[in-house]
C-alpha cells in the first residue's frame, strides 16, 4: 500500500512548526498519512537514528556516549521508525523533521538507504529564506540560549547542504522552494506545502509563526547575555516576557551582513541557478534603520528602560535599573523570570 515518502527537511525559521502542527492535528484525506512518534516533530528520532556524533547537540552533550552507545541508540530508533512505518496503510507518507536539514551528506545517504526499503519513491521538500533574513533570525535564536558576538561570522554553504540532498535522493526529487509569505496563498507556508502534495486544507485557518522578538527586546536580551552568557534557570520565561516589548524588527546593515557572511565563492550563485530564485534581493532593503555594530545593540532607549522598570517585582528592583549602567539592565532582565 505504501508507495511514496515525502520528507519535509525543515530549514531554519521557515514555518516548520506550523507545518508539523497542521499535519499532526488535522485529517489529510484518504491517500496521505503523517509519520509521527507521538510528537508533531520527528527531529529527535531522526537524529538518534542517523546522526553519527550525537554529542554535537545540546541535549546529548553531557551523556558521554561511547561508540557502542551510539550504535545501540541508532538501532533502537531505526527499529521504532520501522514499527511506525509498518502501521501506515496509505499510499503517501509525510515525515517532517528539522534535523533532516542538518545531517551531513553521508548521513543523508544512510537515511535514503534506510527508507528506500519501505518506499518506491522518496521526495524531499526544503524551504529557503533569503540569506540576510536567515542570518538575522539565526542570531536572534542564538541569543535566546547563549552569548554570541557580532564579530563571529555565520558559515553558509548551500552547495554542501542542498547538494548533499541531490546526491542522496536525486536532484529531480529534491524540491527547493523560496520561503516568501508574499508568494504563499494567504501568506501561509502551510497552504503552500499542502498544495505541493495535493492535500486540501481542512481547518480554514492561517497558521502563526513563532513570534520574533522586537529590536528593543533583542537589545535587552543582548545586554543580558553579555553578563549571563550561558543558559540559566528561567530563561524561557524571560524571553517570553521580552516578547511583549513592542517595536520594529531587527535588521543588519548591508555592511555588517557582508562581514558576518562566511561563504565559499560562487555558493549563492550555485543555489540561485539550482533553485531558480534569488536569495539576495533584500541585502540593502532596511539600511536606513539597520544596525552596523554591537555598540548599537547596547544603545537602549528611555522607553525600553521604562518598560523594563515596569516589569520589576518590587520598587527596589526598579530603582536599581539605570540607563547608563548595562549591568543593572542585565539584572533587570534576569528579574523578569521572578516578576509577577
Amino acid at each position: 500500500m505504501r508507495q511514496v515518502l515525502h520528507l519535509h527537511a525543515g530549514f531554519h525559521k521557515t514555518g516548520s512548526t506550523a507545518i508539523q502542527g497542521y499535519l499532526f492535528h488535522n485529517p489529510l484525506g484518504s491517500d496521505h498519512s503523517y509519520f509521527h512518534n507521538n510528537n508533531p516533530n520527528s527531529s529527535l528520532i531522526i537524529l538518534q537514528a542517523f546522526r553519527q556524533n550525537l554529542a554535537d547537540y545540546q541535549q546529548f552533550q553531557h551523556e558521554n556516549f561511547t561508540p557502542e552507545d551510539v550504535l545501540r541508540i541508532q538501532k533502537t530508533a531505526r527499529n521504532r521508525i520501522a514499527e511506525i512505518i509498518q502501521e501506515i496503510d496509505k499510499t503517501h507518507t509525510i515525515l517532517s523533521a528539522e534535523s533532516i536539514g542538518i545531517l551531513n551528506p553521508a548521513e543523508h545517504l544512510k537515511l535514503y538507504e534506510f527508507f528506500k526499503k519501505y518506499y518506491k519513491e522518496i521526495h524531499v521538500y526544503i524551504y529557503i529564506r533569503t540569506i540576510k533574513s536567515r542570518i538575522e533570525s539565526a542570531y536572534q535564536e542564538i541569543l535566546k540560549t547563549r552569548y554570541r558576538s557580532l564579530q563571529q561570522p555565520f558559515p553558509v554553504s548551500f552547495k554542501k547542504s542542498i547538494g548533499g540532498f541531490d546526491q542522496a535522493f536525486g536532484k529531480n526529487r529534491v524540491h527547493v522552494c523560496k520561503f516568501s509569505k508574499a508568494e504563499f496563498a494567504g501568506g501561509d507556508v502551510v497552504n503552500h506545502f499542502l498544495g505541493q502534495l495535493g492535500i486540501a486544507r481542512q481547518d480554514g485557518q492561517h497558521s502563526k509563526d513563532n513570534t520574533a522578538l522586537s529590536f528593543p527586546a533583542i537589545q535587552l536580551l543582548y545586554i543580558y547575555r553579555t553578563f549571563f552568557p550561558t543558559p540559566v534557570g528561567g530563561d524561557n520565561e524571560r524571553i517570553e516576557r521580552l516578547g511583549s516589548l513592542p517595536g520594529a524588527a531587527m535588521h543588519f546593515h548591508s555592511d555588517l551582513f557582508e562581514k558576518l557572511l562566511s561563504q565559499d565563492s560562487g555558493d549563492t550563485q550555485w543555489l540561485e541557478d539550482r533553485a531558480g530564485f534569488s536569495v539576495t534581493e533584500d541585502i540593502e532593503a532596511y539600511n536606513d534603520s539597520a544596525i552596523r555594530s554591537e555598540r548599537e545593540l547596547t544603545a537602549i532607549s528611555r522607553e525600553s528602560v521604562r518598560w523594563l522598570k515596569e516589569q520589576q517585582p518590587d520598587f527596589r528592583s526598579r530603582l536599581r535599573i539605570r540607563r547608563g549602567n548595562l549591568r543593572s539592565i542585565a539584572h533587570g532582565v534576569r528579574c523578569l523570570a521572578d516578576a509577577p
